[in-house]
């Protein structure tokens, strides 16, 4: 009778291992499957670096000597997307600056004259961009780059064209001075790790 009493114990308590097994690696599955899907694909990441804002162009966003993780090469098998933070490098000799993706393949764009002396407004998708409700604007004396590839390009960014910005205006390496960029100028993805 006692042997009956002890295997109907130990019979509930393997049960409920067995339960408590089961619901911890579906929530373990269910949270590992959430981080991936918001942080991407990492095979192609050749390397993390911890490193620090170094300009103060996403002010609000990620100020100036706040900690980032940059993971190198993230876009080699990962999709841009918009309000991605990218680790973007001009060219080779001029180190890396931080910015923000507005425009991507397919977008409509336009870049307007304002009623403000050499002011131009940009418009994504017919929307104005606009940074903490204030319309984002280009400063320039000449027709800004962005308006000679709206021309150029009928107004639709192509393959592998981007728009990208600081997050103060009038932007300063970004798409406000450069033009269109291309993802191969992309050299990771940044990850602010500190609260603003």
């Amino acid at each position: 009778m006692w042997r009956d009493k002890l295997l109907g114990v130990i019979t509930v308590l393997l049960f409920l291992t067995g339960i408590s097994t089961i619901s911890w690696v579906l929530f373990k599955g269910y949270f590992k499957k959430k981080e991936f899907q918001e942080v991407g694909q990492l095979s192609c990441v050749t390397e993390e670096v911890n490193t620090v804002m170094k300009d103060s162009h996403l002010n609000g966003l990620v100020n100036k000597n706040d900690p980032i993780k940059v993971l190198k090469d993230f876009y080699k098998c990962n999709t841009v997307k918009r309000n991605d933070l990218v680790y973007f490098r001009i060219s080779p000799p001029i180190e890396p600056v931080v910015r923000v993706v507005y425009g991507l393949p397919g977008d409509n764009f336009k870049v307007e004259e304002t009623d403000i002396k050499n002011q131009w407004h940009l418009f994504i998708n017919e929307k104005r961009v606009e940074i903490d409700g204030s319309p984002y604007f280009i400063q320039s004396r000449h027709t800004p780059p962005l308006r000679t590839y709206q021309v150029s390009r009928k107004g639709v960014l192509g393959a592998n064209e981007y728009i990208i910005l600081s997050n103060v205006p009038p932007g300063l390496s970004d798409s406000s001075n450069l033009g269109l960029i291309k993802s191969n100028s992309f050299e990771g993805k940044v990850y602010p790790l500190s609260a603003n």
